[in-house]
């Protein structure tokens, strides 16, 4: 089985898991990325695969803080086609995510889009090596709005 985008959370940039994870979406994964540095962390931006990678210094290394995969055509990415956990998927409205995941610990939104978060110890999710934040962004701002599509998802270290 594929590695799931949640699974390579709070590894070191270099991990022979997070290359291989990054291998099994696109062997040219190297020559895509794009490198945003900002004072407290680096992003790794695929667009061409959709998913982004925030990296934290950890004493000398980096740690992948928080992956996140991307729906069609939001900021110039490409639909996210890797494997997800819990059965998640990109095409799912909010409802079907609520009905997966259950009512969620934390929502925000309605000047903004609309956005779900689970990382309690009972709804977050656990890798090898952390507890897992999932955070879940809309596209529409209303709670109302019973189809409203997924944009991105957020995986991030507890």
């Amino acid at each position: 089985m594929s590695a799931s985008a949640v699974d390579i959370v709070g590894l070191e940039s270099g991990d022979s898991r997070v290359l291989d994870f990054l291998n099994g979406l696109d062997p040219s994964y190297d020559e895509m990325r794009e490198v945003k540095k900002y004072s407290d962390c680096t992003y790794w931006n695929y667009k061409k695969i959709g998913l982004s990678l925030c990296l934290k210094p950890h004493n000398t290394k980096s740690i992948i803080d928080t992956v996140y995969v991307y729906n069609k055509g939001i900021a110039q990415y490409s639909k996210y086609k890797g494997t997800l956990p819990k059965g998640l998927s990109m095409d799912l409205i909010n409802v079907n995510v609520v009905k997966l995941l259950g009512e969620p610990d934390k929502k925000g939104g309605i000047t903004v889009p609309v956005w779900i978060s689970y990382e309690s110890e009972k709804t977050s999710i656990k890798n090898a090596e952390c507890g897992v934040g999932v955070q879940i962004d809309f596209q529409h701002k209303s709670f109302g709005d019973l189809e409203n599509p997924i944009t991105v998802i957020a995986f991030f270290k507890l």
